[in-house]
């Protein structure tokens, strides 16, 4: 019952963007949602990346190799795509950023390094650029 209550919560403060909580809805089932609202609060409060870190505050009452391998298998899902995940937050926010006859500028950009090239395309906003795609 603890958990479940230390489970909204950490819910209730992650999804306080109603852009990210409805995209991130409809691309994880519940479990999946509240596993990611869970390494959200993680990742803010640890500063790290680390999975070996991470799984060894990671809320479950698992063996630490079970965390692990969760945590693994929960970043490998099919469902963190640029298509499914990132565009519809753009798009959303986009929309509610801009009106609909203001103009946007983008920015295609490519480096070069050592034998591999990167092509970015970005949205200007304000005195900086939003990372939209690269190839």
């Amino acid at each position: 019952m603890f958990l479940v209550f230390i489970l909204i919560t950490i819910e209730k403060d992650v999804s306080t963007s109603p852009i990210l909580s409805g995209v991130f809805k409809k691309q994880f089932n519940l479990p999946q949602y509240l596993t990611l609202c869970l390494l959200v609060n993680l990742l803010q409060n640890l500063k790290t990346v680390r999975l070996e870190e991470m799984a060894k505050l990671f809320p479950y009452p698992i063996k630490l190799r079970s965390r692990i391998k969760k945590l693994q298998r929960f970043l490998s899902l099919k469902n963190w795509k640029v298509e499914t995940i990132w565009f519809p937050i753009l798009k959303s926010w986009i929309m509610n950023q801009w009106e609909s006859n203001k103009v946007i500028y983008l920015v295609i950009d490519r480096t070069q390094w050592q034998n591999i090239n990167i092509l970015m395309v970005s949205l200007v906003h304000h005195q900086g650029a939003i990372p939209v795609y690269f190839i």
